[in-house]
């Protein structure tokens, strides 16, 4: 059998569709232990996600990005007004609102990477352009109060 010694119960395919679908119902970090499906997978890390840059993202940081994205499955659109975006990256609180889009910053992206797996964009204020404005202002207005 191809590659089954690639896995301790000899049975790869098996594991392999297995850890497939573990990974699509969990979108979890690849397990990494059976046989080479998991590289596969892992690089479509933003499969399914569409994304929209606004203009508030430097142009190096959203080419480094757009790249980044595209590489790890994520596609990349122009048109704001595309039905299919899923996230909109801004460094700052977005200007209109559409309930459809989650609103993200390149932190998230960056840490998505990092870490092998879709985060929340709740876990950390950095993640949410909205409550990154907030946490900034909080830090300028305690430096003041502490000068």
């Amino acid at each position: 059998m191809i590659g089954s010694d690639s896995h301790p119960s000899g049975n790869c395919a098996l594991s392999c569709a297995i850890e497939y679908m573990l990974l699509r119902s969990l979108k979890e970090e690849p397990l990494g232990f059976f046989c080479g499906v998991s590289n596969r997978v892992k690089r479509m890390l933003f499969g399914g996600l569409d994304f929209y840059f606004d203009e508030s993202v430097q142009p190096n940081r959203r080419e480094d990005l757009t790249n980044l994205l595209r590489f790890r499955g994520g596609v990349v659109t122009e048109n704001p007004a595309s039905r299919s975006i899923t996230h909109c990256v801004t460094t700052s609180a977005p200007k209109s609102y559409r309930p459809t889009w989650e609103y993200i910053t390149p932190h998230w992206i960056d840490d998505c990477e990092r870490s092998s797996r879709l985060l929340h964009p709740d876990e950390h204020p950095l993640y949410q352009p909205a409550l990154l404005k907030s946490v900034l202002s909080l830090i300028q207005v305690v430096d003041v109060v502490c000068l």
